[in-house]
């Protein structure tokens, strides 16, 4: 799958969508299969894990929108983006049921069995999916969404849905000019916008009339019944907005059926509102203190802290006003101000209340001091994702919470042991002690700004080691890059201990150190690329680095590398650009069945095998022109090849006779001649750019290739842009660009020993 496809995933909705530029859809005929693969292996994961029950795939949207723009939007500009949504998941609803409707405009009628209590607990989207799935099951119809919500909704607010009709979803009306629709059923309480035209989502003050227009249907279609309506504004703009970058403004998918309103009793104490739409902040009331209400014979005050309660003030006359004033009475003055008289304080009460003496002064309650948190340690918070459920996240893009930028919460002390509340006086909870400290030193890139907060002031990967805490501008990835680990973008060198999976894509500007392999991959570096193991890439990956590359052997890969190539045992069938020199394990470096342009000097072991494919080196050859000309061969190879087929296909129209030839095959004819005619002009300007790429190479004609070992036949070899004609094997040579000793082909001596 192309780089610049990319798959997202909305948890909320359970919505798996894609993204792609326009020029992405001019690469094939057809989308790649992975998409839907991926997004099928999403969906059941999301199944296995169980967050949805139910879900389904959408192979045709995207095909039809993949087509429609390779035959309506060649001139369009290739970096605009659409985005499809290729599969859905749901909870799969059981008290939803489906039956056949009566009319031939009702898809099916619907059917709610259960309290509104349950039904205010669902997705609609996920009411929408369970009923068409129902339909299908039941080989019939899909229905409108926007009364399918509608139904939902009445739910929602208590109404009964009974075998309620749910209307086809319509189909556009080619000989109508209108580009939207407002339709008001009365008898539904029920206003719906439909989007007829593409042209609607195209134009900025098109989008603003239609909202205008249905908020000035509400007021007038509600003010002449006895209903409230509510306009659903914020869920219908949001479908708009995504309709605008969607299929929809490509015209596929039309008509766009939005719910922009429905009618309730206007007694109905439950208004429904989208789960987008956000819910208004609750009024905090003022705390009373005790001293602020107190009236009477005794007062009481709470210290400073909330943790002790004394009495401020007390009337002796109390004692002639209750003759037979108790220990009691004092409790249930307490009460009366919430507070619990302190148990170990009732005997001096009694003995101060027999007495007749003053109690001001008096402590009558204490609160109970919380438990400080114990064995303190450092959660490293920068680890954790920081995604809202709302929030769509690439499938392999999950990397980016491992890096932190300047602002970020990069980690905070925790405690393994929890501390716990203290209560005051008035039975609040009151926050534990202070815990155990933890002593952590500050490096390079942290900043203590909280209690117990550190934030990163560089950009980096956090390091936590031996108590000390600090940015490194080297990431250092534990473990193999796949679809586990996400994919790998850093501003710096990086280190992998571990390997690159197939499919997987790293992008780092400094240099890169793989303690494994690179399998089929996506790896592009600033600097140069080490890589313990081997390298493998197969047709669908490539290395490429601004300098040197290191590997133990390199198979079946494609290479570009700016500077030197050093590789210790093999390279087979591989593509290889080298902006430098390459070089090779002397006695067992073998170089064979592979197309290596090269720069600077080679020096290995064996150059190519007797049988199999055929080893072309170019050796002095500028490696951008080199890129460059590559490129544009492979180009005129495309349009050559697909140039031929058309010809192919007119060829065989045209020899059939006139009695053979139906309407459909003079269509398809005229057809194949104006591809011909647009694949003329693409050739042409083609093949320009391929001269230009060639009359850019240039040689140096002082490189040279030594062989140590053995330099087969089935070699093809070009060195400092002379063709080296190889009669047969031969052993131990240097190869020069120029002649020397009567020849390009000479035994290496100790001056060429030395002088590599």
């Amino acid at each position: 799958m192309s780089e610049s496809i990319k798959l997202a995933y909305n948890y909320t909705k359970r919505i798996v969508r894609i993204s792609f530029a326009f020029g992405e859809c001019f690469a094939g005929e057809k989308p790649p299969k992975d998409v839907l693969d991926r997004a099928e292996n999403k969906m059941q994961s999301e199944v296995v894990a169980g967050n949805i029950d139910i879900f389904e795939l959408f192979p045709h949207r995207l095909e039809d929108v993949w087509s429609t723009i390779r035959s309506d939007y060649r001139n369009e500009n290739p970096r605009r983006i659409v985005t499809v949504a290729v599969a859905e998941g749901a909870r799969r609803l059981k008290n939803i049921q489906i039956t056949p409707g009566n009319d031939s405009r009702v898809a099916f009628e619907m059917t709610i069995d259960c309290a509104a209590a349950v039904v205010e607990k669902w997705r609609p989207e996920a009411v929408v999916m369970n009923a068409n799935l129902l339909a299908k099951k039941a080989k019939l119809t899909e229905g409108q969404s926007a009364q399918i919500i509608a139904a939902f909704i009445r739910a929602v607010q208590g109404e009964k849905i009974l075998r309620l009709p749910i209307l086809r979803c319509p189909s556009i009306d080619q000989n109508s000019e209108k580009l939207y629709k407002l339709m008001a059923v009365k008898s539904r309480r029920e206003i719906i916008v439909s989007i007829e035209r593409k042209e609607a989502l195209q134009d900025r003050e098109t989008l603003r009339e239609i909202i205008k227009k249905c908020g000035d249907a509400i007021s007038s279609f509600g003010s002449s019944s006895g209903y409230e309506y509510s306009f659903f504004k914020d869920e219908m703009t949001a479908k708009l907005a995504s309709a605008v970058n969607g299929p929809e403004a490509l015209g596929v998918g039309l008509p766009l059926a939005i719910l922009v309103s429905l009618g309730s009793n206007k007694d109905c104490r439950k208004k429904y509102e989208f789960e987008n739409r956000k819910a208004p902040k609750k009024k905090l009331k003022k705390a009373i203190d005790v001293e602020d209400q107190q009236d009477g014979p005794i007062k009481f005050k709470v210290l400073e802290g909330g943790m002790e309660a004394v009495i401020n003030e007390f009337s002796m006359s109390v004692y002639r006003l209750e003759p037979e004033m108790s220990i009691n009475w004092l409790v249930d003055q307490c009460r009366k101000q919430k507070l619990t008289l302190e148990p170990n304080n009732i005997n001096n009460f009694i003995a101060s209340i027999k007495a007749k003496k003053d109690l001001t002064g008096m402590t009558v309650a204490v609160g109970k001091i919380g438990q400080k948190p114990k064995k303190p340690y450092l959660h490293l918070s920068y680890k954790d994702m920081n995604l809202s459920e709302d929030e769509e996240m690439d499938l392999r893009e999950a990397q980016a919470f491992k890096m932190v930028y300047p602002g970020d919460l990069v980690a905070v002390v925790k405690y393994k042991e929890a501390g716990k509340h203290g209560v005051d006086v008035k039975g609040r909870k009151v926050p534990p002690p202070a815990g155990e400290a933890l002593i952590v030193d500050i490096g390079e890139g942290i900043e203590l700004k909280k209690n117990g907060e550190y934030y990163a002031t560089l950009e980096g990967q956090p390091l936590w080691q031996d108590g000390h805490l600090s940015i490194s501008k080297s990431y250092i990835h534990e473990g193999d890059i796949n679809l586990k680990s996400g994919n790998l973008t850093f501003d710096g060198p990086a280190t992998i201990k571990g390997s690159i999976q197939s499919g997987a894509t790293v992008v780092v500007s400094g240099d890169l150190v793989v303690e494994g392999s690179i399998g089929s991959a996506s790896v592009r570096v600033g600097g140069s690329v080490t890589v313990t193991e081997g390298i493998i890439t197969s047709e669908n990956g490539r290395v490429r680095a601004r300098n040197k590359i290191s590997a133990a052997y390199i198979s079946n890969s494609n290479i570009i590398c700016g500077g030197d190539l050093e590789v210790k045992r093999t390279i087979m069938n591989s593509e290889i650009i080298c902006g430098g020199s390459l070089k090779m394990n002397r006695t067992n470096g073998v170089l064979a069945a592979s197309n290596v342009s090269c720069r600077g000097d080679m020096d290995l072991g064996r150059l190519g095998l007797p049988q199999g494919e055929k080893t072309i080196c170019q050796v002095g050859l500028d490696w951008r022109a080199e890129f460059k000309l590559r490129i544009c061969s492979g180009r005129w190879k495309k349009i050559k090849k697909k140039n031929e087929e058309t010809r192919k296909k007119i060829r065989e129209l045209l020899r059939k006779t006139p009695a053979q030839t139906t309407v459909r095959h003079r269509e398809k004819k005229e057809k194949l001649q104006a591809d011909l005619i647009r694949q003329r002009e693409v050739m042409d300007k083609v093949k320009a750019k391929l001269e230009h790429a060639q009359s850019l190479v240039n040689w140096d004609k002082e490189v040279r290739v030594l062989v140590f070992d053995v330099m087969s036949v089935n070699c093809s070899l070009k060195v400092g842009g002379s063709d080296i004609g190889i009669t047969g094997e031969t052993k131990y040579v240097v190869i020069a660009g120029v002649r020397k000793r009567g020849g390009f082909i000479n035994p290496i001596t100790e001056e060429d020993f030395e002088a590599s």
